[in-house]
C-alpha cells in the first residue's frame, strides 16, 4: 500500500490543459524572500549572478572587505566564469584585477539600461528553465473569464505557479443618446477593441493583460489615468517559491502630451478640422509613433539580451505595440485617449474559439511579471492547449447582472450594440 501512495498523489493532480514553455527570474538578493528563506538550493552556483550594485570597499574595517550583500566572484571565484556579470575584485586578488576592466565594461551595459533597469538596484541571481507542468487547472468562471494556472516542480519542495485569467468577449462600450434622446449602446472610441487588436495576429485574438493600466496625465505629472475594469482584457499572478509577482500592464507613451501641447497653444478641433481632420492629427503624432517602436525594439533587448532571456540562443522577449491610430482622438486636456502602448504580457487564443463548457481553446502567451513585495522579475512564455474547459462549481451570480434583473432596468434600456 505505501508503494501506492506516490502513484495516489500523483493521480489527485488535475491536468486540465497541455502547457509548454520557458521561464526566467531575476530573483533580488536583498529584498526576495526566496533568496531570505534559501529556498533554491545552490542558487550560488546554478544561477547567473549579476552584481554592479556592491562592491569592495576600502574603508570597510583594517584592510577593506565586500559591502554588505554583494554576491559577486570573490577570492576564491573565477571572475572569468561565465555565471558572473560584473562585480568587483579584492585589491589583493591579482588574478582577478587582471579581468577587473572586462567586468566594468558588464556593468557599464547595465548602467546604460533605460526601461529595464532593474539590475541597477541590486545584485540579481537569474534562473531559467523549461515548463514541465505537474498540475494545471482550467476553467470558465461565474463571471464568464477563462482561467488557466500552471504549476511547475522548482525542487526543494518549492512551486513556480503562474495563473493568466481573461474576458474572451471584451469590447468596452457605452450607453449613449442621439439627438432624439433615445438610448442606444456603441462600442468604446467606435470599434471592438479586441478585433482592433487583432488585426495582424495571424489568425489569432490577442489580449493584454492589461489590468492596472495607466496613463500619465500630461497636465500634471503626479496625476494618472487608471484604466477602468470595463477596459481590462486580463491579468496574471505568479508565485515564484516564497515570492508574489502581478503581471506588467505595459507601458502608455505619452501621445496626449503632444495634443496637450497642441491645446496650450490654442490649436483647437476646429484648427485640426481645417488641416484635415484626424488624418491631420495622426500626422503630428507620427514621430512619437516612431519613437515608440524604435524604443520598444531596444528596451526589449535590455530582457533577452543584456538580462539573459534568451531560448536556445535566439530572442526570447519580445514587445507588442498598439498605436491605437484608429481611434478619434480629442484635443481636450483630459481623457484617456491620443496613447501608444507598449506591451510585455498578453494571452493569444486562436481566432474562432467558442468559449464554454466543452470547448478547446488553444493558444500561446508571453507574461512578465513584477515583484509584489520585493525588486524581483519573472517572464514565462510558451503554448496552451485546454479541452473539454470545465466551469466552475462553486461561480457565484454577477450581482450586477442579478440585481438588473431582479429590478427590469436593462443596460442602456435594453440596447445592444447595433441595435
Amino acid at each position: 500500500m505505501k508503494a501506492l501512495l506516490p502513484l495516489l498523489l500523483i493521480g489527485c493532480a488535475p491536468q486540465d490543459a497541455e502547457v509548454t514553455g520557458s521561464w526566467f527570474t531575476w530573483l533580488a538578493a536583498n529584498s526576495s524572500g526566496s533568496v531570505a528563506e534559501d529556498a533554491i538550493k545552490d542558487i550560488e552556483t546554478k544561477a547567473t549572478i549579476f552584481e554592479c550594485r556592491r562592491g569592495w570597499d576600502a574603508n570597510e574595517g583594517e584592510n577593506g572587505n565586500w559591502e554588505p550583500g554583494y554576491i559577486g566572484p570573490r577570492q576564491d571565484d573565477d571572475p572569468t566564469d561565465e555565471r558572473f556579470v560584473g562585480g568587483d575584485c579584492d585589491p589583493d586578488d591579482s588574478e582577478c584585477t587582471a579581468v577587473q576592466d572586462a567586468m566594468d565594461e558588464e556593468c557599464e551595459v547595465i548602467d546604460a539600461l533605460e526601461y529595464y533597469y532593474f539590475l541597477q538596484d541590486d545584485g540579481y541571481y537569474g534562473l531559467s528553465g523549461q515548463l514541465e507542468p505537474w498540475r494545471t487547472e482550467a476553467m470558465l468562471n461565474g463571471e464568464g473569464d477563462v482561467q488557466l494556472t500552471t504549476h511547475h516542480r522548482l525542487g526543494n519542495g518549492e512551486d513556480f505557479r503562474f495563473t493568466f485569467s481573461i474576458k474572451p468577449n471584451f469590447a468596452p462600450i457605452e450607453c449613449l443618446s442621439d439627438d432624439d434622446g433615445n438610448a442606444y449602446v456603441a462600442y468604446v472610441d467606435g470599434s471592438s477593441w479586441l478585433e482592433k487588436w487583432s488585426e495582424d495576429e495571424d489568425g489569432y485574438d490577442i489580449y493584454y493583460l492589461n489590468a492596472g493600466g495607466a496613463q500619465q496625465n500630461p497636465a500634471d505629472e503626479d496625476v494618472y489615468w487608471f484604466a477602468t475594469s470595463d477596459w481590462t482584457a486580463g491579468y496574471a499572478h505568479a508565485k515564484f517559491a516564497a515570492e508574489e509577482f502581478n503581471s506588467d500592464p505595459g507601458y502608455y507613451q505619452d501621445g496626449n502630451r503632444l495634443l496637450f501641447d497642441l491645446g496650450e497653444t490654442q490649436y483647437s478641433r476646429e484648427d485640426a478640422e481645417a488641416d484635415g481632420g484626424q488624418e491631420a492629427i495622426q500626422e503630428l503624432l507620427q514621430p512619437a509613433y516612431d519613437e515608440m517602436v524604435a524604443n520598444s525594439d531596444n528596451w526589449a533587448a535590455e530582457i533577452w539580451d543584456v538580462a539573459g532571456a534568451k531560448i536556445n540562443g535566439e530572442q526570447g522577449f519580445f514587445h507588442k505595440i498598439e498605436t491605437n491610430d484608429w481611434r478619434e482622438i480629442d484635443l481636450s486636456d483630459s481623457g484617456y485617449d491620443g496613447w501608444i502602448e507598449m506591451h510585455p504580457s498578453w494571452v493569444r487564443v486562436k481566432s474562432g474559439t467558442k468559449f464554454e463548457k466543452g470547448a478547446t481553446i488553444e493558444g500561446d502567451y508571453q507574461i512578465y511579471f513584477i515583484g509584489s513585495e520585493s525588486g524581483s522579475q519573472v517572464m514565462v512564455s510558451g503554448t496552451f492547449k485546454i479541452e473539454d474547459l470545465r466551469e466552475d462549481p462553486w461561480a457565484y451570480p454577477v450581482l450586477e447582472d442579478e440585481k438588473r434583473e431582479e429590478s427590469g432596468t436593462a443596460f442602456c434600456g435594453g440596447a445592444t450594440v447595433g441595435g
